[in-house]
């Protein structure tokens, strides 16, 4: 799987890793920045409504 597509999964949150993102200037380094950091907030919406949801049901996870 290309490095872009597993960062995409938003599988490295979940596991808590970091990411550094190294590079020559001019390669895209700050815009993948930027869309991971998106995704990550995208994520964390979903994720905090499905347990809100869940707890609502009674259902803690």
């Amino acid at each position: 799987m290309p490095i872009a597509s597993a960062l995409s999964t938003c599988d490295w949150i979940r596991q808590r890793y970091s990411l550094l993102l190294i590079g020559p200037v001019g390669v895209g380094k700050s815009w993948l920045a930027s869309v991971l950091n998106h995704l990550g907030a995208v994520w964390r919406t979903v994720n905090n409504s499905a347990d809100r949801a869940r707890a609502k049901a009674g259902r803690h996870v």
